[in-house]
């Protein structure tokens, strides 16, 4: 069973707040190259002013570094290690950190499976736009981490991830789909 959110928070278990998310978005726009802030910056504003749309998404508790490093299969089960970045937080971002990197339809797949597990009466609406920006999240993360050396080659990628996301979110505003 899993324990209440508010005795979670009352454990000092984090939980992700306005000044959480801008701070990442702030950290990676501070740490990305120079020809990179042109373009990564409106990137940067527009995920601050959605901040709104996932402090209004439930809130979980999530694992914050749910990625195949940190997951042991055991008999078949899935066993999540090394909890000391869990916090409360919308669960998209678990899902965004350990699809992270796979195929289109096993990525597709894994997405079917959480959203039917998690509720079962069919995905709300908003679900697209609130794990898109979990994705953004997610790489402002690890671009704008301090305590990482980043690579040309990895900060290039993380760069990479977050020009197709702020893509897919501006399809989803110009054609009207997903907005919550």
């Amino acid at each position: 069973m899993t324990p209440p959110l508010d005795a979670l928070r009352v454990a000092k278990i984090q939980a992700y707040d306005a000044a959480w998310y801008k701070a990442w978005s702030e950290r990676a726009l501070a740490r990305a190259p120079a020809d990179a802030a042109e373009w990564l910056a409106p990137v940067c504003a527009r995920f601050q002013a959605e901040i709104r749309t996932l402090l209004a998404w439930p809130q979980v508790l999530i694992h914050g570094e749910f990625t195949v490093h940190n997951v042991l299969l055991r008999r078949g089960r899935i066993r999540p290690v090394d909890w000391e970045s869990a916090a409360v937080a919308v669960g998209e971002i678990d899902v965004a950190a350990i699809t992270e990197g796979w195929e289109a339809t096993e990525q597709a797949d894994a997405i079917r499976r959480y959203t039917r597990a998690r509720w079962p009466e069919g995905t709300p609406h908003g679900f697209d736009r609130v794990l898109e920006l979990a994705r953004l999240y997610w790489s402002f993360r690890w671009l704008g981490d301090p305590w990482i050396r980043t690579d040309r080659l990895t900060q290039e990628g993380r760069l990479h991830q977050i020009r197709e996301v702020a893509g897919r979110l501006e399809t989803m505003e110009l054609d009207g789909s997903d907005l919550g």
